[in-house]
């Protein structure tokens, strides 16, 4: 059995492996020495994952399915493009330990990126009182930004002009994970990346959650606190059965926060108009 440990924001994992994973080198920056966990995560491999019990099953998303009775969950781990699962993730309701079970045919070829897909990073946010944010994340001035909005409507593009003419890291392309603690609200980079590949273990207070908007002209809004609330939840990836918790965290965030509506062009002009406007808002 091997022992890595992971953390990032306020949160601590444990993961006891059967082996050890390809594709560490990746993520490096989130794996720490020895502390005391939050979560602890034993992985095994199984000759059988068994199926889900139908009259169990609660919801069928397009990664994984979810088994629920009265002591816990069970999350099934499709394998794409065929049938049957890779994982079986087992929760039981209070434990801080979680197991586990992996395919064997696994074995020899594990990488990070499958332990990470398993863990129920969402779920796990939550407990610990945060949320998974659907942003791009910038550092300015030692805080963060937060560019989110639909798919497509250019998060990473923003991102991305503002570190070719401000010079300020991007520290996610995709995730951000964002926690209450203190009366401020906190930005921490994160293990997924999704398309862009930049994933920093960076935390920091947060500054601005900007809501992008496609447009002809640039154009600045600071949003009412009712869609101040609606930009930040429509953005939270809310883990099942979690809805609740998600809502209050969510409008905590939203109450805590300075969240404005940028419709923008894709060129440093919107650079040039955000900045303005984030200046003025910090002056008043």
């Amino acid at each position: 059995m091997i022992s890595e440990f992971i953390s990032f924001g306020n949160i601590t994992l444990k993961l006891n492996l059967p082996e050890k994973t390809a594709g560490k080198n990746l993520y490096a920056d989130f794996f720490c020495d020895e502390r005391v966990p939050d979560y602890v995560f034993n992985f095994s491999f199984c000759d059988c994952l068994g199926k889900p019990d139908n009259e169990c099953v609660s919801y069928d998303f397009d990664e994984f399915i979810v088994e629920k009775n009265e002591n816990g969950c069970r999350y099934f781990y499709k394998n794409r493009g065929c049938h049957g699962f890779y994982a079986v993730r087992k929760h039981v309701y209070g434990s801080d330990v979680i197991d586990v079970r992996l395919d064997r045919s696994i074995s020899g070829r594990l990488w990070t990126r499958i332990i990470l897909n398993t863990i129920g990073i969402e779920e796990i946010a939550v407990r610990k009182g945060g949320v998974i944010f659907h942003s791009s994340f910038i550092e300015k001035d030692g805080k963060a930004v937060l560019f989110t909005g639909p798919c497509s409507v250019g998060k990473s593009t923003q991102a991305n002009l503002w570190n070719i003419n401000r010079g300020t890291p991007v520290i996610n392309g995709d995730k951000t994970y964002l926690y209450p603690d203190n009366g401020a609200v906190y930005a921490s980079g994160l293990p997924f990346s999704g398309s862009s590949g930049i994933c920093k273990n960076k935390w920091m207070p947060l500054d601005f959650i900007v809501k992008l908007e496609k447009a002809e002209n640039n154009a600045v809004r600071k949003l009412s606190s009712a869609d101040a609330f609606f930009t930040v939840l429509n953005s939270c990836y809310v883990p099942f059965g979690l809805g609740a918790q998600v809502s209050e965290i969510g409008g905590l965030i939203a109450q805590k926060s300075r969240i404005c509506c940028l419709s923008c062009l894709p060129d440093g002009s919107a650079v040039e108009t955000l900045e303005k406007y984030m200046q003025k808002e910090k002056n008043q």
